[in-house]
C-alpha cells in the first residue's frame, strides 16, 4: 500500500524527515518545492538514490547539467535528447554512445547532479514536501550506497560551513582574476588551508578574469560548496579579486572599450550594414528612373515603379546571399566588400562566378536548394 507523507519545512524539518525516512527504511519519492523550485530525491530501503531538480522532460535536469559542465553545447544536448525520445533510450546510454561523455564521466555527473541538489535544498527554510513510497529501479550497488542520516550529517556539516563563510563569498555573477605573484603562491595558499590539492588545482586552472563565478563552479565540475571554498580562501590570501559585473557604469569618465570588443561590434553590424547599403542603392537607382520619366513631359510619362520595386529586391537578396554565404563557408562575417569579391570562385563551370551566371537557394525541408538564373 502506498503512503503518502506532506508538510511545511516550517512546521516538519528537512532533517526530521531525513530521519524518518533513514530510520523506517523507506523507499520512495520525496518532492521539495519551494518558491518556483522543486526537488526529487529518490530513495532505496532509506538510502539515497540519486537527487535532480523537477523538469517537464525525461533526463532534463542531466542534461542542463552537461551544459553547464562543459560536455556538450546546447544544442547538441538537444539533438541527443531527440534522439533518446525516438529511440526510446535513456538520455545518459545516448550521450555516452555518442562519445559526449564517458560511462565513469557520466557517473561522476550524476553524482554531482545529486550533491548540488541536496545542497541547496537543504538551505531551504520555507517550502512542502511530499513523499510517496513506490519501487525504485535503479543500478547501484546497494551496500555503496549512503543512508539517508549520513547523507543529513554531511549535508548539515557543509551547510555550516557555508553559512560562516556567507560573508567572503563572491557574487556568482562577479569575475575573478588573478592577482600578483599567483602562480608561484596558490599552492602554499591550499596546503596552508583544508582545501585539497586537485580542488584548488582545478579551480585555479579556470580563473582567467573572463569567466564569472558560477561558471568556475560549473567547469570545476567540484559543486558549489567545494569550488566556492576554494574561490573563498584565494580571496582570504589575496591571490584572486572580484570583479563585479554591473549594468549601472560609473559616470565619472569614459568607459573603455578593448579594441576586440570594437571589432566584435563591427563584426556583427557589418552585414545589416550591407544588406542596407545595397537596397539604398537599388531604391536610388529605381528614384533616378522616376526623375528622368517625368522629365519628358506631361503625356510620354511611364512609371515603372514595379519593375523599380523588383530590381530593388533582388539587389537585396543578392547581398544578402553573398552575405550568408561567405559566413557559411568561411565561419566569419566579411570585414568589407573585397571579403566578398575575393570569396567568389573562379573555378570554370563553378554554380557562380563573376564572369558566368548568378545562382541563389532557399532552404526547403530542411535542405539547401541552389538554382542558377536562366
Amino acid at each position: 500500500m502506498s503512503v503518502a507523507l506532506r508538510g511545511n519545512i516550517e512546521d516538519f524539518g528537512i532533517a526530521e524527515i531525513f530521519q524518518l525516512i533513514g530510520q523506517q527504511r523507506k523507499s520512495g519519492a520525496l518532492e521539495f518545492t519551494s518558491r518556483g523550485r522543486r526537488i526529487q530525491i529518490l530513495f532505496d530501503r532509506g538510502a539515497v538514490v540519486s537527487a535532480a531538480p523537477a523538469h517537464e522532460r525525461p533526463a532534463g535536469a542531466l542534461a542542463d547539467m552537461l551544459v553547464r559542465c562543459g560536455y556538450a553545447t546546447r544544442e547538441r544536448v538537444d539533438l541527443l535528447r531527440k534522439e533518446s525520445e525516438s529511440a526510446a533510450l535513456g538520455f545518459g546510454n545516448v550521450a555516452v554512445e555518442r562519445g559526449v561523455v564517458s560511462e565513469s564521466g557520466l557517473k561522476e555527473l550524476v553524482a554531482l547532479l545529486t550533491r548540488e541538489s541536496l545542497f541547496e535544498v537543504l538551505r531551504w527554510s520555507t517550502g512542502s514536501f511530499d513523499f510517496k513510497t513506490q519501487r525504485v529501479d535503479h543500478d547501484h550497488v546497494f551496500e555503496s550506497m549512503l543512508g539517508a542520516e549520513q547523507i543529513l550529517m554531511d549535508g548539515l556539516r557543509m551547510v555550516d560551513e557555508w553559512n560562516s563563510l556567507e560573508s567572503e563569498i563572491p557574487s556568482e555573477k562577479a569575475v575573478v582574476r588573478r592577482v600578483g605573484d599567483f602562480e608561484r603562491l596558490w599552492r602554499d595558499a591550499a596546503e596552508a588551508s583544508r582545501i585539497r590539492t586537485e580542488d584548488a588545482e582545478r579551480v585555479c586552472l579556470l580563473i582567467d578574469g573572463r569567466l564569472s563565478v558560477r561558471r568556475i563552479i560549473d567547469l570545476s565540475r567540484l559543486g558549489t560548496f567545494a569550488a566556492m571554498y576554494v574561490l573563498v580562501e584565494l580571496l582570504r590570501g589575496g591571490l584572486i579579486e572580484s570583479i563585479e559585473r554591473s549594468s549601472n557604469r560609473r559616470s565619472s569618465g569614459a568607459s573603455r572599450v578593448s579594441p576586440e570588443q570594437v571589432r566584435g561590434w563591427l563584426a556583427a553590424a557589418l552585414p545589416i550594414v550591407l544588406l542596407i547599403a545595397a537596397s539604398l542603392a537599388a531604391q536610388e537607382g529605381a528614384t533616378r528612373t522616376r526623375a528622368a520619366a517625368a522629365s519628358w513631359g506631361p503625356g510620354l510619362l511611364i512609371e515603372h515603379a514595379p519593375l523599380a520595386a523588383v530590381r530593388a529586391h533582388f539587389a537585396t537578396l543578392r547581398a544578402k546571399h553573398a552575405v550568408e554565404d561567405f559566413r557559411m563557408t568561411s565561419g566569419e562575417w566579411p570585414a568589407d566588400w573585397e571579403d566578398l569579391e575575393r570569396a567568389q570562385p573562379r573555378v570554370p563551370g563553378a554554380l557562380a562566378t563573376s564572369v558566368s551566371r548568378p545562382y541563389y537557394y532557399a532552404r526547403r525541408d530542411g535542405a539547401v536548394v541552389l538554382t542558377p538564373m536562366r
